[in-house]
């Protein structure tokens, strides 16, 4: 667990300093370095490897999340809380977080797919001339 809150607390420093100066776009990078940082500090060859497989598909999806600072904070907190639950070995309560964090993440893909749609489903109709 130490080793686990060494490797990340730069990116979750660097995130929260980022949120503080309104950087969102340092912010947001600080973010794709965190989940890296994290799956790099798990040692897990598998872990690793499938990762490396998705990494682009996330970035993108991080891409056309809206650059908003609340939600950049949110995260950073998220991030902070899950790697303190673990170095104190509350493991239960660190997945607990972990599911709450991906399925906030979940719900805003989701709004941002559904709204892709309604836009490609309107076409050039739903455009003003």
């Amino acid at each position: 667990p130490e080793r686990l809150a060494i490797a990340v607390s730069k990116q979750i420093a660097a995130g929260a300093l980022a949120i503080e100066a309104n950087d969102v776009e340092k912010a947001e990078r600080m973010d794709s370095e965190f989940h890296q940082a994290l799956v790099h500090a798990a040692d897990n060859p598998l872990l690793s490897q499938a990762y490396q497989g998705i990494t682009h598909k996330l970035d993108a999806i991080r891409h056309r999340l809206p650059a908003d600072l609340a939600r950049m904070r949110r995260a950073v907190e998220q991030h902070r809380r899950i790697v303190d639950l673990i170095v104190m070995g509350r493991m239960n309560d660190a997945n607990g977080e972990l599911v709450s964090h991906l399925k906030t993440v979940q719900i805003l893909a989701v709004q941002l797919l559904s709204n892709a749609e309604g836009l490609v489903g309107q076409g050039r109709r739903g455009r003003s001339k």
